[in-house]
C-alpha cells in the first residue's frame, strides 16, 4: 500500500476528467491501481499479465463486432432480405444492440447467432461462409429494434384504419354521419355533431385523419410514443371519439397540435426532424400549428403551450452559448425572428385566409365554471379522479429532468389556457374545449405514466381506462334507446 486518498483530493479527481485521466494514466504507468476505497495498490505481475489479456479480448471482441457490422453494411443479398436503411447514421444504436445481446442470457439462440457471426467473420469476408436463416432473423430482430423504418406491419395499419373508419359508421348508434345533434344536452348521448358548419371538409377527411393519427403514432418513438399511445387510449370517452368520429375540424386541429408539439419535443431531445436545424425545426413547428385558429377558436389555447415549449427552448439555446456574446446575441434574433417576424404574420394571414371565405366566427364569451361543472364534474367525475391519482403519481415518481418537464409545463399551461380563452365558436363550445383540455391532460398524464417502470401501471393503466370509459359509453346509449323506443326502433330496423 502506498498512499490513502483523502476525501477532498478524490472528489477533485473525479470531477476533472482531464486531471483524472492523466492520474490513470500514470498509475497504469508505474503498475498502480485505484482501489474502489480510495487506496492506491500495486498490481503484481501476475495480474498485470491478467489484465493485458481481457484488454487484448476486448479490443479483439471489438474488431470482431467491427468487421460484423460492415458485412452487414456491404452484403448486398444481406440488404436485400431485410432493407434497412440509414445504417450508417443508426451505427452507435446497432453496436449498442450487439452488445447488449453478448451480454444477454436469457436468449441462447440469440447469443449463438451473433457469435457464429463472428467467428466466421473470416469466411464471410472471403465470399466462402454463408449465413443460417436463424442467425439471419436473429440479427433482423435486434437491429428492428432502434431501426427508423418502422416494421411492414404498423405500416400496414395505416390502410387498414383507413378502411375500418368507413365500417364504423355501418354499427348501429356508432357516431352516424348523417346526424347533427348538441352533445351539450344530456339527454342525447349518441351522436356528436357533424362538422357542417366548417365548409371545404368533406367525409371522406375523417378517416384521412384517422390515418394521419396512425402515421403520427408509427413517427414519435422513446417516451413521446408511449405518451400518445396511452393519450389516444385514455380519449377514448364519448365526447373524444364523437369529435374524433365526426368534427373533421377537431381531427385535424388535434393532430396539427400533436405533431407541432412532437416536433418541439425532439428539439429538447436534439433530434432533427426532417433533418432540418433546431432554428428550422421551428418554423415548421410554426408553420403547423398556425393552422390551428384556420377552423375553430376552441383550439387558440394549444398555441399557449406550444409558445411556452418554444420560449424554454430558445432560452436554453442562449444558455449553452452563454459565454460567447455574440452568439447570445444570434440566438436572440433567431428567437425573436421566429416568434415575431416569421409567426405573427403566419397567423394573421391564417386570419385573413379564414375572414375571407366566411369560415366559423370568432365570438367572445368570458369563463363559465357552471358549463364546465356540468360537462366534466358532474357528468365524467370519474376522470377528475383518474388526473387526481395519475397526480398522486406524478408527486410520488418525481424523476423528472429538463426534457421531460419542459412537456409537462407545456401540457399544463395548453390545459389552463384552453379552459381560460375567451373566443368560441357558434354551438357546441363546451364539448369542443373539453376536447382539447383533455388533449392535454391527457399527453401530460400518460407522460408522467411512460416515466413509470412498472410496465403493468404504464400500459394497464391507460387500458383499463379504456375499457371502462367503453362501458360508460355503451350504458348511456342502452339506456338512451330504452327511454327513446322510437329511436332504437330506427337505429335497429337495418337488422330485422
Amino acid at each position: 500500500m502506498l498512499e490513502i486518498l483523502d476525501d477532498d483530493r478524490m472528489k477533485c479527481y473525479m470531477k476533472n476528467p482531464e486531471v483524472k485521466y492523466n492520474f490513470k494514466k500514470k498509475m497504469i504507468n508505474r503498475n498502480l491501481r485505484l482501489a474502489p476505497e480510495g487506496k492506491i495498490v500495486e498490481v503484481s505481475e501476475e495480474e498485470l499479465q491478467q489484465e493485458q489479456n481481457a484488454t487484448s479480448q476486448k479490443n479483439k471482441r471489438q474488431q470482431a463486432k467491427n468487421d460484423a457490422m460492415d458485412f452487414l453494411l456491404n452484403n448486398k443479398t444481406r440488404q436485400q432480405q431485410a432493407p434497412i436503411t440509414d445504417f450508417k447514421k443508426d451505427l452507435e444504436e446497432i453496436d449498442k444492440i450487439l452488445d447488449e445481446a453478448l451480454s444477454d442470457d436469457d436468449d441462447e439462440g440469440d447469443n449463438e447467432a451473433i457469435q457464429n457471426l463472428m467467428k466466421n467473420k473470416s469466411k464471410l469476408e472471403e465470399g466462402h461462409g454463408s449465413m443460417d436463416p436463424k442467425d439471419l432473423e436473429h440479427i433482423q430482430k435486434y437491429l428492428s429494434r432502434n431501426s427508423r423504418c418502422p416494421p411492414l406491419e404498423i405500416l400496414m395499419l395505416i390502410p387498414i384504419l383507413y378502411v375500418a373508419s368507413f365500417a364504423l359508421v355501418l354499427i348501429p348508434g356508432f357516431v352516424p354521419l348523417n346526424t347533427f345533434q348538441n352533445i351539450t344536452k344530456i339527454e342525447q348521448p349518441i351522436c356528436a355533431p357533424v362538422d357542417h358548419t366548417v365548409p371545404g371538409l368533406p367525409r371522406f377527411l375523417i378517416p384521412s385523419v384517422i390515418s394521419l393519427f396512425a402515421f403520427f403514432i408509427v413517427k414519435v418513438k422513446g417516451d413521446i410514443l408511449v405518451a400518445t399511445f396511452s393519450a389516444l387510449l385514455l380519449a377514448f370517452d364519448p365526447t373524444f371519439v364523437g369529435m374524433m368520429g365526426q368534427s373533421p375540424s377537431a381531427s385535424i386541429m388535434a393532430f396539427c397540435v400533436l405533431l407541432a408539439y412532437n416536433i418541439t419535443h425532439n428539439i429538447l431531445l436534439k433530434d432533427k426532424v426532417y433533418g432540418l436545424s433546431w432554428f428550422f425545426n421551428l418554423l415548421v413547428g410554426w408553420f403547423i400549428i398556425a393552422f390551428v385558429p384556420f377552423f375553430r377558436p376552441e383550439g387558440c389555447g394549444s398555441l399557449v403551450g406550444l409558445y411556452v415549449s418554444f420560449l424554454i427552448s430558445c432560452f436554453s439555446e442562449i444558455a449553452k452559448v452563454f459565454q460567447s456574446r455574440v452568439k447570445m446575441f444570434v440566438q436572440l434574433l433567431k428567437m425573436i425572428f421566429v416568434t415575431y417576424i416569421c409567426g405573427i404574420p403566419l397567423f394573421a394571414f391564417v386570419l385573413y385566409l379564414r375572414n375571407r371565405n366566411g369560415y366559423v366566427a370568432y365570438n367572445k364569451r368570458d369563463f363559465m365554471f357552471a358549463l364546465f361543472k356540468n360537462e366534466i364534474i358532474e357528468r365524467e367525475s370519474w376522470v377528475i379522479y383518474v388526473f387526481i391519482a395519475i397526480g398522486l403519481l406524478f408527486i410520488k415518481k418525481a424523476k423528472y429532468n429538463y426534457i421531460s418537464m419542459v412537456p409537462l409545463i407545456q401540457f399544463i399551461v395548453g390545459t389552463i389556457a384552453s379552459i381560460f380563452m375567451p373566443y368560441e365558436s357558434p354551438g357546441n363550445t363546451i364539448p369542443m374545449k373539453l376536447f382539447f383540455i383533455k388533449l392535454h391532460l391527457m399527453l401530460a398524464s400518460s407522460l408522467i405514466l411512460s416515466k413509470i417502470s412498472n410496465k403493468i401501471v404504464q400500459y394497464g393503466l391507460p387500458i383499463g381506462l379504456i375499457l371502462i370509459s367503453g362501458f360508460f359509453k355503451l350504458k348511456s346509449i342502452a339506456q338512451y334507446i330504452i327511454d327513446h323506443p322510437e329511436i332504437g326502433k330506427e337505429l335497429f330496423k337495418d337488422l330485422f
